[in-house]
């Protein structure tokens, strides 16, 4: 979904002789192990004279027009909605926003959303009406299997801070695995490659070497990559540095029945950074930490956090 900033991701398949198109909304941060909220926007369909129709499905008016129309290539299109006034049953703003806070965080604005976040989400929530009757979209390119990787490509939910839940799509390209974002926010937008991986690059850390960000960053500055030809062992030791909050991370390994205090393999990495708008953008050093196929952490040293991703296998 081409929105502004924010992107976003539509499954589009045939049920029961018709065409689907479902938005597929991330889950309440940090929930990364949850699965994606849907919300149908359209459906085509046959009728029984062969006439198609072409409906969309947003709000609780019913079905009412929405025109598809071909985009600049073939794996692009658009939609425009004839009858907005349907998506919603309330008439006013402040409910409307309510209920969408609701169905964003989990819990009302009155209750403990307020400060920076809410900046957030007010940014968030006026940038997406604007695109409720029309929008763009453009196909992903598909996903496929390879071998002798240390985690399978493909999408994950991951936290982004105040920004909530996103989802990045992995690629690999020649020795290094890239990330990058499906939804976005005004930082980073939907579309940058948040994530760069140097697989050239693997780390082993002993646990008193991952006491503290400062423990890390010595050891980075006098170079704690393996030796060329040397293997990195199947398990090693991992601590999440001292005052580095877990974002989820522990629930997630609880859920995913993975153990805590030990990883699979740990990479020189650097992550995508900037200013309100994309301004002043840089790449920081980070560590990517696997833990199995479906889950994986970003350690990013300059801002002193850790994001947790999870496989987004439910989005067919």
């Amino acid at each position: 979904m081409q929105i502004e900033h924010y992107g976003g991701l539509l499954s589009v398949k045939v049920v029961n002789g018709e065409i689907i198109a479902t938005q597929l909304l991330p889950p309440i941060d940090p929930e990364v192990w949850m699965p994606f909220k849907r919300k149908d926007l359209f459906k085509i369909s046959v009728d029984s004279e062969g006439k198609t129709e072409v409906n969309c499905l947003q709000g609780s008016g019913g079905p009412h027009k929405i025109e598809i129309m071909k985009g600049n290539s073939s794996n692009q299109f658009s939609v425009q909605c004839k009858q907005p006034e349907k998506h919603s049953k309330s008439k006013n703003r402040e409910e409307k926003f309510a209920s969408w806070i609701r169905d964003e965080v989990g819990i009302p604005p009155e209750h403990g959303v307020q400060g920076y976040q809410m900046e957030l989400l007010k940014i968030k929530y006026l940038s997406i009406q604007q695109y409720e009757s029309s929008c763009s979209f453009t196909c992903l390119q598909p996903i496929n299997s390879l071998s002798n990787v240390p985690i399978q490509p493909g999408l994950f939910k991951g936290t982004y801070g105040g920004h909530g839940v996103e989802v990045i799509q992995l690629t690999y390209e020649g020795n290094r695995l890239h990330g990058t974002k499906v939804s976005g926010d005004p930082n980073v937008p939907a579309g940058k490659r948040s994530i760069i991986v140097h697989l050239d690059e693997p780390l082993v850390l002993n646990r008193e070497q991952q006491r503290d960000l400062n423990s890390i960053k010595q050891l980075q500055n006098e170079g704690c990559s393996l030796p060329e030809g040397q293997e990195a062992p199947a398990r090693q030791p991992f601590s999440i540095p001292f005052g580095i909050e877990d974002r989820g991370f522990v629930q997630l390994c609880e859920q995913k029945d993975i153990p805590t205090d030990f990883c699979r393999a740990r990479y020189f990495g650097t992550g995508l950074i900037a200013m309100h708008g994309f301004r002043n953008s840089s790449r920081t050093d980070c560590h990517l930490v696997i833990f199995d196929e479906d889950v994986f952490a970003f350690l990013w040293m300059e801002l002193g956090s850790l994001s947790v991703y999870s496989r987004a296998d439910d989005f067919l």
